[in-house]
């Protein structure tokens, strides 16, 4: 029991001591110690002022007025942290068996400097040789030149973080920082809270690291992670380090206002279709960020606006761009804002003619790579594709899709499908269609409705111009069709060749239709079209003028024919706006036609007089006039004879 007293007394007689020390020693002499430990401690130097205050009550501290952390050698942005005041509390009797406990910390209005140089050197690598980002992780200090401590409470107000890249010059600044902190054991958890403005807009953010000195020394150890700024929100559930940056671990994000995100990201938002998060946007799935600057998703899910869609990528950041290597799944997509946007008058006719409003091919050079998707089906505006299985490579603004099975129009389309950004814009594409539904893909594809049919169609096309307007006019190409049974509406064949003034209305049925076309200029030429149908068949030529979305096309349709020919003919022709087109008999055609025929006539008559006149005989397929040179030169042939070969 003596000795319990004894010691009593000894350690009342160690903190009498520790206290008249504190009480006497001048802040200036505390001010150059505290500089002398933390320029020990990261090897840089730290300047406080001279108006440093210690305190007894309610606990042991320091209060301090300005103070400067000097930035790395190389950089010429003064100092690397500054601040107005700052205040420690610590545990005095934690001290006085030589641990730092500190009770409470508090930073008013500091400013920290944070610069990445054009080598990849960073100002914030304490303790090691600044050095150039080589690939390697980065250099940093031993786990014990940093002295184990604890926060009981670190608060932060008014602060600013600016960080300066000095490869590309750009400046991100968080302002009205407030920060919380708490470890209460240097090797156990740290938990942080914080809320600051990110070049102007609010975040809030949350974060609890499982071993504090692990990460202190760049180590990975168990990371949760929550930030958020209006209504978008990621989190992070896993692990990471930053020497060099690693993570793992379920990620999910939801973007319920990306405007805000990309300006808080100090960048102007671009132009996404509707479809592609314009709107909004989530993603979720297990990540994994690689030291080599490579991301990797497993598991995910992703919602862009009303698109679902599930799989993985790899992103490759390393280059001058993003790349991209992803596969997904999803159900019914819509992507109609590909070919939205409203119509002026085409230049024919009063008709709704094709959008005028520019195509952004921005999105095209934000990235490249590979993506694969497999649909229960896609919508994009123009085209309406059932189950599709699709890949997509992206090379330069050069986007090609190819379609390696899809289902359209209840037939299935493979090709290959290019839009092509480098230099303006242009489509082009090498299609094939098989057992196709013709009116439901003409209505959505031209707006026309009086084709119906299956059949089998190929095109090859191109079109130039940064709207559809202009790129409708300006088409080349090529194809075919080759139709089974099916009916053509506004038009009855049979119905003219029984009553030609009586053309129009009515619906021709028939049971095939071939034909083949060429494209120019936005117009479809085509000049062999064959139709059989019950009683009748036809012929067709003509042009339809794509871009003005209009019809100038003739078709001769013959009833009674024989094997020989023959049989009645009445010609119509097709004029007009598409919508709404003009179907008549083509009578100047007739007329023409027949007088044609008269004409022939005569010139048979009056050759078949000619050769009774002069005693030609025709032989062979000879013409008129080759009888007639050939009777003269025999006349000649034989004067000849008769005077030379007699004598």
């Amino acid at each position: 029991m003596r000795w319990i007293v004894r010691i009593g007394i000894l350690c009342l007689i160690l903190v009498a001591l520790a206290l008249a020390a504190l009480i006497f020693v001048p802040g200036e002499r505390i001010a150059r110690i505290a500089e002398q430990r933390f320029e020990s401690a990261t090897g840089r130097a730290m300047t406080l002022s001279d108006d440093v205050r210690t305190t007894i009550w309610p606990r042991l501290g320091v209060t301090v007025g300005r103070i400067e952390v000097a930035n790395a050698d190389w950089s010429g942005a003064g100092p690397m942290l500054s601040a107005d005041s700052a205040r420690v509390g610590v545990d005095l009797w934690a001290l006085i068996s030589g641990a730092i406990r500190i009770e409470e910390v508090a930073v008013i209005n500091p400013v920290l400097r944070l610069e990445t140089a054009a080598d990849g050197r960073t100002n914030w690598n304490f303790g090691a040789a600044d050095t150039a980002d080589t690939g390697a992780p980065e250099a940093t200090a031993p786990r014990d030149t940093l002295r184990a401590f604890t926060i009981n409470s670190g608060i932060l107000r008014g602060g600013r973080i600016i960080h300066t890249d000095g490869a590309t010059g750009r400046q991100a600044e968080i302002s009205d920082l407030d920060l919380k902190l708490s470890l209460l054991a240097f090797d156990g958890p740290a938990d942080m809270a914080l809320s600051a403005r990110v070049n102007g807009q609010p975040v809030e953010a949350r974060a609890r690291i499982a071993e504090f000195d692990l990460f202190v020394a760049g180590d990975v150890t168990g990371l949760d992670l929550s930030v958020s700024s209006g209504a978008n929100t990621l989190a992070l559930n896993g692990r990471g380090g930053h020497g060099p940056v690693a993570l793992e671990g379920r990620f999910e994000a939801t973007l319920d206002d990306p405007p805000a995100l990309f300006r808080a990201l100090g960048q102007s938002a671009p132009d996404i279709p509707a479809g592609f998060g314009r709107n909004n946007a989530a993603l979720s799935g297990d990540l994994t960020v690689m030291p080599e600057k490579v991301v990797h998703l497993r598991d995910g899910a992703i919602r862009l606006d009303g698109n679902a869609l599930t799989g993985g990528f790899d992103i490759d950041l390393s280059g001058d761009r993003p790349r991209v290597n992803a596969r997904f799944s999803g159900g019914a997509l819509d992507f109609s804002s590909l070919a939205s946007g409203g119509g002026g008058d085409a230049a024919s006719g009063n008709q709704p003619g094709w959008p005028n409003q520019p195509i952004d091919t921005a999105p095209l050079a934000l990235a490249d790579g590979q993506v694969g998707l497999v649909a229960d089906s896609i919508d994009l505006g123009l085209l309406k594709l059932g189950e599709a299985d699709v890949t997509a490579t992206l090379d330069r603004a050069r986007l090609v899709f190819d379609l390696r099975r899809i289902g359209a129009y209840e037939g299935i389309v493979s090709g290959e499908l290019v839009v092509n950004g480098r230099d303006g814009l242009s489509v082009g594409g090498d299609l094939r269609a098989d057992d196709m539904a013709l009116q439901p893909m003409l209505r959505d594809f031209a707006g026309y409705e009086r084709l119906s049919g299956t059949g089998a169609v190929s095109l090859q096309i191109l079109g130039v111009g940064n709207d559809v307007n202009t790129i409708m006019h300006s088409l080349s190409g090529g194809g075919s069709i080759d139709l089974g049974k099916g009916a053509l509406q506004g038009i009855d064949l049979l119905g003219i060749l029984r009553n030609p003034q009586g053309a129009g209305g009515g619906t021709t049925i028939y049971d095939a239709v071939t034909a083949t076309f060429t494209i120019d200029g936005g117009v479809l030429s085509n000049d062999d079209l064959t139709l059989a149908a019950p009683l009748i068949s036809a012929t067709g030529a003509g042009r339809v003028d794509i871009g003005n979305q209009s019809l100038d096309y003739r078709v001769i349709p013959t009833a009674l024919a024989g094997e020989d020919g023959g049989g009645i003919s009445v010609p119509v022709i097709i004029t007009g706006p598409w919508a709404a087109p003009s179907v008549r008999p083509d009578l100047e055609f007739l007329l023409e036609q027949e007088l044609a025929g008269e004409r022939r006539a005569v010139e048979e008559r009056l050759k078949q007089e000619a050769e009774e006149a002069l005693g030609v005989t025709r032989q062979g397929g000879e013409s008129v006039e080759d009888a007639v040179k050939r009777k003269v030169e025999e006349e000649i042939g034989n004067k000849l004879l008769d005077i030379f070969g007699n004598n």
